[in-house]
């Protein structure tokens, strides 16, 4: 494509296609990040890999990448959205794993 545009754009434009793919739009995104504080849902730290929230839904619901949007369960830092991605959203995994601990 010919069209160029600043870091903030290019950012900001992105976002919105990721955040689209989950039935969300940018102010729906920003309420829920102000609900949250601006942190993540799970262990209440901000984002620390220079990246916004990752936005958070019940596979159960939407088993797929995208969302009916109904199903948002919130907004997570990279590491505890990628400690669900790899349990599968499995409780019963985690309790072994917080009984291991």
């Amino acid at each position: 494509s010919n069209n160029t545009y600043c870091r903030e754009c290019t950012i900001l434009i992105g976002h919105i296609g990721n955040i689209k793919r989950y039935g969300m739009t940018r102010d729906d995104y920003v309420n829920l990040e102000k609900s949250q504080n601006g942190v993540c849902k799970i262990c209440g730290e901000t984002e620390k890999h220079n990246k916004r929230l990752s936005v958070d839904h019940n596979h159960s619901c939407c088993p797929d990448a995208k969302s009916c949007g109904e199903c948002i369960r919130g907004l997570l830092c990279s590491n505890c959205n990628r400690v669900l991605g790899q349990v599968n959203d499995d409780k019963v995994l985690l309790q072994k794993m917080i009984d291991y601990l």
